[in-house]
């Protein structure tokens, strides 16, 4: 049995020196690395509206130099993350100044446009200095963080004119746009709705008469997601209301004007509403 035990502990002895490079230790004699830092090659970074926009990527070296060294940081195939879409570089660079062992690699996350999660997977490239062969990509997990929604700070007691553009029915090209006014009620939860989806052509509008929708009850509910609006389960007297895919379907925050693009399924009536707070 002791034989046993000794032989045990001379193989996990001897795997442990396989698997750890010893990089990250004080007393490392070895070759000089660069690499990225930290005990995973996995980040989770979580954006919000409130919080800062800038991501900071640690990359760390076991040496010292005199002179400042750059590194090129690259952005994988296997990335799901779209530039100017879900993040923004202002360089691709990486800078250890001299007398440091580390440098950061920064970065902007774009809340108002990124997706709700997505994946950036970096590449530490050697320029002048080796890179470790590694520790050299890292995978930084993108997420929307969405806080109460803008709309809430607008409903109470504020109007908007809604002007509905018509991209088909069946009195076209009569009632081609049509301006109302309407109130939006916030039901809690980042949802809200409001009467009448169709910017009027079922309420007051040819429809109405026509068809006898204006009894219909034609009100829209929809969910704000992180500024994007978002619905289902939503009817008109012959069919499904869906988002118009590709449309717009988002709230601006700088301004407070929700775009609405919305299509049916039973006869293909569609049109974009644009609501502008009073």
């Amino acid at each position: 049995m002791k034989k046993l035990i000794y032989l045990f502990v001379v193989i996990t002895t001897l795997f442990s020196c396989v698997i750890d490079d010893h990089v990250e230790d004080n007393n490392y004699t070895g070759d000089l690395q660069t690499y990225f830092t930290g005990p995973t090659l996995n980040k989770d970074v979580v954006v919000s509206a409130t919080s800062s926009s800038l991501v900071m990527v640690e990359v760390g070296s076991t040496e010292t130099s005199s002179s400042n060294r750059t590194y090129s940081i690259t952005v994988d195939d296997s990335s799901t993350a779209v530039l100017d879409q879900d993040y923004s570089f202002s360089s691709s660079d990486v800078v250890i100044n001299s007398g440091e062992n580390v440098g950061y690699f920064e970065f902007n996350s774009l809340f108002n446009t990124m997706s709700d999660e997505s994946v950036l997977v970096l590449n530490l490239i050697e320029v002048s200095d080796y890179v470790s062969t590694f520790k050299n990509q890292i995978t930084i997990n993108l997420s929307k963080a969405c806080g109460p929604s803008f709309v809430s700070s607008l409903v109470d007691g504020t109007t908007y004119s809604v002007t509905t553009t018509y991209g088909f029915h069946d009195f076209l090209p009569d009632y081609s746009t049509n301006t109302a006014i309407v109130q939006i009620t916030d039901l809690g939860g980042n949802m809200f709705s409001f009467s009448d989806f169709s910017g009027g052509l079922y309420s007051t509008g040819l429809y109405a008469s026509a068809y006898g929708t204006g009894g219909v009850d034609n009100t829209l509910t929809f969910t704000d997601e992180c500024n994007k609006i978002v619905w289902e389960g939503q009817t008109d007297p012959w069919g499904d209301i869906l988002p118009i895919n590709g449309g717009v379907n988002k709230i601006d925050v700088t301004s407070g004007v929700i775009t609405i693009s919305w299509t049916c399924t039973g006869y293909g009536e569609n049109g974009v509403s644009v609501y502008t707070p009073q």
